[in-house]
């Protein structure tokens, strides 16, 4: 499968992965679905620093939106083996992931 076709599917939560290409064995891509956290959730927020959590509750567009952070259009990479440890983070494709023809569901 080609890269332009699985883009779809990333939006729909579809995963993805190249199976005959050794750097993705037992990892894959998903689009991270988008949300908007509140301010009390951003506040309690471990992932978040505190220096951002300080501005963030400083700023907003409307007062009802203010504290809120809102994340979207992310791709994730996630290593999800038995070798290594489960982890996600961002990921952007080459152009040899763009250019292949070896995309699968994963």
């Amino acid at each position: 499968m080609k890269f332009s076709e699985i883009i779809d599917g990333l939006k729909e939560g579809r995963c993805y992965t190249r199976f005959q290409t050794p750097a993705y064995h037992g990892k894959l891509i998903c689009r991270q679905v988008p949300n908007t956290i509140s301010p009390e959730v951003v506040q309690k927020a471990s992932s978040i620093p505190q220096d951002l959590k300080v501005l963030l509750s400083t700023i907003g567009l409307e007062d009802e939106m203010k504290g809120h952070l809102e994340y979207h259009d992310q791709i994730l990479i996630v290593t999800c083996n038995d070798h290594e440890r489960l982890s996600a983070t961002s990921w952007n494709p080459s152009a040899e992931d763009i250019f292949a023809e070896d995309w699968a569901t994963a």
